[in-house]
């Protein structure tokens, strides 16, 4: 688009010009601050820090960030993880610290502007590599963007503002909820006299094919790989891999089901939470690929029992403890089946699993809300 194209106010401009990358490295032993935030702490599309580490828990040099700057991951940048600090830190190397030219835009302009689909499509198309494509500042500096008037970022930044807020109470009584369903669980199933039984008591499960890469394709039968378990539901954002239609015919005991419990062997446990997923038509068709468990073949206990025992304290807390390896935490199918479980009546079971299916049920309405908000948040710049 020509400046004589552009909308009254906008001009072209270098991502270069609005913003500027500061890269100063530290060592993680040598810091006096208290906190270290890697990629693995920054939830996508948002803004806000909700957790972090320490500096003892990483080495290698880290970037040093000030309390204001932009932390944008320059890995993987389909996951879209842009954050502004809170507080001053240490950064993930595999990060851009990034501040804007106050010159040029209003600094509270430069995150919502890179929130936005215009910023992260093109973030995507320009990083390099196939296992971890990552940007270069150089070629990023380069990129022209159409910027709007000093007085329309003041709008842009109002609007932001307030979805943000909106995105932030949505969370806290997502949380609410949660928190909710939790003391009743605890309180039920920590009463006196309940059953407890290992899961291979009660259920059975099967861990998805190794399907060869060469095989993949563009269209066909998509692939539920570990990426693609997210955090009650699938998450096909972490890109999507096909089996042609001829292919999967040979392999329909992998096919996945409505209902289906499904859960993550490797990195189980991540920032965003415990990567147990139960798939939806929507998810369909799909098959099971290694690496990937799913539970069948149910004795004495329901899914919907199951599916609460999975979020609850119980199993979480087990199976956490019982990962195994460093750079890629797993569990072993045996593993996931030794941890035991308090089991109810299959008529208490019921009972337990109407009520936290409602408190299930509103915190699912309250993620549509906050999907619809973030969706509207990349649109700000049109």
């Amino acid at each position: 688009m020509s400046e004589q194209q552009l909308p009254d106010g906008w001009k072209l401009m270098k991502f270069g010009d609005i913003a500027k990358q500061i890269s100063r490295r530290v060592e993680p032993s040598e810091t006096d601050l208290d906190i270290y935030v890697g990629l693995e702490h920054l939830d996508p599309d948002s803004l806000k820090i909700k957790r972090h580490g320490v500096p003892a828990d990483v080495k290698g040099q880290k970037l040093l960030v000030k309390k204001g700057q932009i932390i944008f991951g320059k890995r993987r940048a389909y996951q879209r993880k842009i954050a502004v600090a809170d507080w001053d830190c240490i950064c993930s190397a595999h990060a851009m610290v990034l501040e804007a030219n106050p010159d040029k835009v209003i600094p509270e302009f430069l995150p919502f502007f890179m929130q936005s689909d215009v910023f992260m499509n093109r973030a995507v198309a320009i990083s390099e590599g196939s296992l971890s494509p990552t940007i270069k500042w150089k070629i990023l500096a380069s990129q022209n963007f159409t910027i709007p008037s000093i007085a329309q970022q003041h709008k842009i930044v109002e609007a932001g503002c307030l979805l943000q807020r909106i995105q932030e109470q949505i969370t806290a009584l997502n949380d609410s909820a949660l928190n909710l369903s939790n003391s009743i669980i605890q309180e039920i199933l920590n009463r006196d006299k309940v059953e407890i039984k290992k899961l291979h008591q009660l259920v059975d499960m099967q861990v998805g094919y190794a399907f060869k890469s060469k095989n993949f394709a563009d269209k066909g039968i998509a692939l539920m790989r570990g990426a693609n378990v997210g955090v009650s539901n699938p998450d096909w954002g972490n890109g999507k891999k096909y089996l042609p239609n001829e292919i999967a015919k040979g392999y329909s005991e992998y096919l996945l089901n409505d209902e289906d419990i499904i859960i993550a062997m490797d990195r189980p446990f991540t920032g965003a939470g415990f990567k147990v997923s139960r798939l939806s038509q929507s998810d369909l068709p799909c098959l099971l690929v290694q690496r990937v468990g799913r539970f069948q073949s149910y004795k004495g206990i329901t899914p919907e029992y199951l599916w609460l025992l999975l979020n609850s304290k119980f199993v979480k807390g087990y199976l956490f403890s019982q990962q195994k390896g460093m750079d890629i935490p797993h569990l072993s199918r045996k593993e996931i089946l030794e941890c035991e479980v308090p089991v109810l009546s299959v008529g208490e079971q019921n009972k337990l699993s109407n009520t936290i299916g409602c408190l299930f049920s509103k915190r699912d309405t309250l993620d549509t809300k906050f999907v619809h908000i973030k969706q509207i948040k990349k649109t700000l710049l049109g």
